[in-house]
């Protein structure tokens, strides 16, 4: 099983992200700093529409990453998608 783990993480970590993507998370990292005047730290972890509901819960299935510095966002998303 951490062979195959092994092989999805660096199929992940060598992926492309999307430019568009890659636009709107740079946008959002620059509405951030503005809004708290300096460099933050940031949390980067799943969310999808449904994932808590009533009945039933996925919290903690999926890895989070925190206080990762803006220059880091990218890989860490990568490493976040590939849980």
């Amino acid at each position: 099983m951490e062979k195959q783990k092994n092989c999805i993480d660096h199929i992940f970590s060598a992926a492309v992200i999307p430019q568009t993507l890659r636009k709107e998370i740079k946008h959002g990292i620059k509405d951030i700093q503005m809004k708290v005047k300096e460099k933050p730290l940031l949390a980067i972890r799943s969310s999808a529409i449904g994932e808590d509901h009533v009945g039933r819960s996925f919290a903690g299935h999926f890895l989070s990453i925190l206080n990762i510095p803006a220059e880091q966002v990218y890989d860490a998303y990568k490493r976040v998608v590939a849980s």
